[in-house]
């Protein structure tokens, strides 16, 4: 699996000065700790695409890493993290310790097609592109998955208090979270119809030309304003609008998905309630969760809690029963919705 060295990859040809570096000051920063063996940058800076904060300069969106280094153990990843949260000025920081096998290991999904077509070697010698493989592979097992990671973005993405009178950083978190939920949508279709796509510049032109988003043009647009154009205080609607039709169409496009992966017909609420909640196999999966040491019945009420909060802050549907049952799972028998809200989101940040 020979690999040119990072400085002499043709990729980092195609990065603008920002990325570049960037790059250059992560290994920089990481050889002051000790170099791992092989370092792979991944995510929207491994593609050019990667969000800046108000300054130009600071990275505003994760940076993902890939350490390969036998002699790196999972304790050490703290230290890596704090040195470079330091040197970065960023709180988004993602390190994950990886083995050659678990490379070889790992089965079509979004993950790891965006990892072996945008994936960036900038230290060592590893070929990611000899385990590139066609996208039409990537199985609905992902919409279930980016319903589960993006369901958040309509429970945390906004302050105590609602949409209103939000301050300049809550407004630029709020519209960033509010594209991250576009572009979930755009990768749920695309993966239903069995045509991802791995760059943010292609997820727009390729949701463009499909007739489901008709109604949804100034939506994509939008994302396009805030996570391509870094234009993070962009607006052209009031807050609790954007909210609302995002999340409308975020229902009616995961609807199809999830239904399309658990070969189930339920509308989007029951069929949320049963395979979140109460089908065999999560209750199956609760109690394997239980004996590694990990609160299944924890994981999926979080589930189910950030759905009924999403959909009634929505007004979809009247779910107070419902509500009112995950509220008291969580100890939160007094409480109105929005600390409610708050907490859940806080819990499910860490997890």
């Amino acid at each position: 699996m020979l690999k040119k060295q990072f400085d002499a990859f043709d990729r980092m040809s195609l990065l603008d000065s920002n990325h570049v570096a960037l790059v250059t000051k992560i290994k920089n920063t990481l050889d002051r700790v000790y170099l791992p063996r092989v370092v792979i940058i991944y995510g929207s800076f491994s593609k050019g695409e990667g969000t800046w904060d108000t300054d130009g300069i600071t990275p505003y969106n994760d940076i993902d890493l890939i350490f390969i280094d036998k002699n790196i153990k999972n304790e050490d990843i703290s230290e890596y993290k704090n040195i470079l949260f330091k040197e970065l000025n960023t709180k988004f920081i993602d390190i994950s310790l990886f083995t050659e096998k678990d490379i070889l290991k790992l089965n079509p999904s979004i993950f790891s097609f965006d990892l072996f077509e945008n994936g960036l070697v900038i230290n060592g010698n590893f070929d990611l592109s000899v385990f590139t493989f066609h996208k039409s592979l990537i199985t609905t097992r992902d919409i279930d998955i980016l319903f589960r990671t993006r369901i958040w973005t309509f429970v945390g993405s906004y302050p105590i208090g609602g949409f209103t009178n939000m301050n300049t950083n809550d407004q630029i978190f709020f519209n960033y979270q509010m594209s991250k939920a576009i572009f979930s949508i755009i990768d749920c279709l695309s993966v239903l119809k069995q045509d991802y796509n791995s760059t943010y510049n292609n997820k727009i032109s390729w949701a463009l030309k499909q007739d489901e988003f008709k109604d949804f043009l100034e939506y994509i647009n939008f994302a396009d304003q805030i996570k391509l154009k870094g234009l993070l205080s962009f607006k052209f609607s009031e807050n609790k609008t954007l909210f609302v039709n995002v999340g409308n169409k975020f229902y009616k496009i995961f609807q199809m998905g999830l239904q399309s992966h658990f070969n189930n017909k339920l509308n989007l609420p029951d069929l949320v309630k049963y395979v979140y909640g109460t089908s065999i196999k999560t209750n199956i999966l609760k109690l394997l969760y239980f004996f590694k040491g990990v609160n299944g019945f924890n994981l999926y009420n979080l589930i189910l809690a950030q759905y009924f909060i999403f959909e009634c802050t929505a007004g979809f549907r009247d779910n107070s029963k419902d509500l009112k049952k995950i509220m008291y799972k969580f100890n939160h028998h007094k409480s109105n919705l929005d600390s409610f809200r708050i907490d859940i989101a806080t819990k499910r940040t860490e997890n």
